[in-house]
């Protein structure tokens, strides 16, 4: 219990809060391109580091696969606290975008402010969202047994979700600098909407079906990650 309480608060501190604050702070322009560039890491480390992990477990033991991680961890937060600093103005540079005849009291500006309506909306548009997201990421695997597939099959579709996860991360934040945050969102939206609405037909037993609803899932899926965290200016 202990060990998943840190868990939840280190996350909490060090995850992709407190990297939207940095880019809020470093970036004027292309900030969402930075977000979902930085935020695509969580996909890689999905196709990258699970299958590493799981011949840990398998060569050695379940221990000495928590105690690599732990290491690895301890020496990424030490290189991460000696290279990045928290506001540019602190260090004499200006923020990406920022020119030098420009004064603003903040790299970040003074953001977008909410009514106490408006914030009790965005929290139970975001409660509902993740209600709907969230349990589909965990049973995913599980879906696809259920329906017939082969564990091989599920770990191959769930691995495709991860890289398109990591691609879509990107994408959208090109495409927000591009033609707006809002309307990217309908856009990755709509792509979560059809994946979700593919999953109903899996009972078809179809693998090439199942690879591209978990490919258009993962796109789709950018846009509770990176797209809520894009429509709010963290100042």
């Amino acid at each position: 219990y202990l060990g998943g309480f840190l868990t939840g608060v280190s996350n909490g501190l060090g995850s992709i809060v407190a990297v939207t604050i940095l880019i809020n702070r470093w970036f004027l322009e292309k900030r969402s391109t930075a977000l979902g560039v930085c935020a695509a890491s969580t996909g890689l480390a999905t196709v990258v580091f699970s299958p590493l992990m799981t011949r840990l477990i398998e060569t050695l033991s379940l221990q000495i696969c928590f105690r690599a991680v732990a290491l690895f961890s301890t020496v990424v937060a030490v290189l991460v606290f000696l290279i990045l600093r928290d506001d540019p103005y602190k260090i004499g540079k200006l923020p990406y975008g920022q020119k030098e005849e420009v004064k603003t009291q903040e790299a970040g500006g003074p953001g977008v402010r909410f009514s106490t309506l408006h914030w009790w909306v965005m929290l139970l548009a975001v409660a509902l969202f993740g209600a709907c997201a969230t349990p589909s990421v965990s049973h995913q695997t599980v879906l696809l047994t259920t329906e017939g597939f082969s564990p091989m099959t599920a770990a191959r579709a769930y691995s495709i979700s991860g890289a398109a996860l990591m691609l879509g991360k990107i994408a959208f934040g090109a495409l927000s600098d591009r033609v707006g945050r809002m309307r990217s969102t309908i856009v990755f939206c709509a792509i979560l909407l059809v994946s979700l609405t593919m999953f109903l037909f899996l009972g078809s037993g179809s693998v090439p079906l199942a690879f591209a609803s978990f490919a258009l899932f993962g796109v789709g899926l950018t846009v509770y990650t990176v797209g809520i965290l894009s429509l709010i200016h963290i100042s």
